[in-house]
């Protein structure tokens, strides 16, 4: 799932564009219809129960581009954003993808913690798809997140000279969702492929194709290649 630029609080609208022409390939059919459902994030600290009044406009197709107004969103809800087309040969395509909220300026947006475990989840395929419910608690999720930050201190302690070398390394849990990132952003991604790595190491599945090594391997090599 890709995100789209924060967004800041009612009153506050936008455009947003969705192009699906990796998925249309080289046909050239140009998408005749569909439809954006817009609903709260699983990850989200705020709730909307509002969300699907978000749409303020009826969306437009214009070749392999679909668009849509949006606006009047809460600050803080994560909102994740289904789009579903049909073209003119009669392929039917989806899209999914985040928005976040925030009454900070998109230059200065800082993902939060919610933010982070969406992206994990996103990474995780954590959806079930039956029931709609997650495999990985928010709990245990922030347990990942939390190991994560201990190891980023014994690796690279010069990650923490803004909070500190003789503080305490933050330790998060569900009340802190709204939280911003604690590090410098360069190493919002590499936490996420810990998290990721950490959970799926718990599903033999998972171990046994490497891929919850690999995702652990990836975050060592990362801090490595952000020290040099």
């Amino acid at each position: 799932m890709t995100d789209f630029s924060p967004i800041p609080p009612a009153p506050a609208t936008d455009s947003f564009v969705v192009d699906f022409a990796a998925q249309l390939g080289g046909s050239g059919a140009p998408l005749t219809s569909g439809a954006w459902v817009v609903s709260v994030a699983p990850a989200s600290p705020v709730a909307d129960a509002s969300a699907g009044s978000r749409i303020l406009a009826a969306p437009t197709y214009s070749g392999s581009k679909t668009s849509a107004r949006l606006g009047n969103m809460v600050a803080g809800c994560l909102y994740a954003i289904a789009v579903t087309v049909t073209s003119s040969d009669g392929r039917t395509l989806t899209e999914s993808v985040g928005l976040e909220c925030t009454s900070v300026g998109p230059k200065q947006a800082l993902p939060s913690i919610g933010r982070m475990l969406s992206d994990a989840r996103a990474m995780l395929n954590d959806t079930v798809p039956i029931t709609g419910s997650t495999r990985y608690t928010d709990t245990d999720l922030l347990q990942a997140f939390n190991s994560a930050l201990f190891e980023v201190r014994a690796k690279r302690p010069d990650a923490f000279l803004a909070i500190g070398l003789r503080s305490y390394v933050p330790m998060y849990d569900t009340a802190d969702m709204a939280e911003p990132f604690p590090l410098n952003q360069i190493f919002y991604p590499l936490c996420v492929n810990y998290i990721v790595g950490k959970s799926e190491l718990r599903e033999d599945e998972f171990a046994a194709e490497g891929r919850a090594v690999a995702m652990l391997n990836k975050f060592v090599t990362g801090l490595l290649q952000v020290a040099s």
